[in-house]
């Protein structure tokens, strides 16, 4: 995980992979409604566009994020942030 300064998340993190070199990303989804992505965007679906490397996308089902005690993908977000 690399922490980036600056608003635009997606452009940042799209920046430094290509910097890097990497060979891939894997990024998590929060599962964000159609009406979240519409005003958020998705940075995973954002990197999967703008990415020369291979993206992957993970996201955790319901079960696996209770297990970890999260109530939601959401709140995995928050606690990262």
């Amino acid at each position: 995980a690399i922490g980036l300064p600056g608003f635009n998340k997606k452009h940042s993190i799209a920046q430094k992979v290509e910097e890097l070199k990497a060979d891939a990303v894997i990024v998590g989804s929060r599962g964000l409604n159609k009406l979240s992505k519409a005003f958020l965007g998705s940075v995973s679906e954002y990197l999967a566009r703008h990415c020369t490397c291979p993206v992957v996308i993970v996201r955790a089902t319901e079960e696996e994020l209770k297990e970890r005690g999260f109530s939601s993908a959401a709140e995995i977000a928050l606690t990262i942030m």
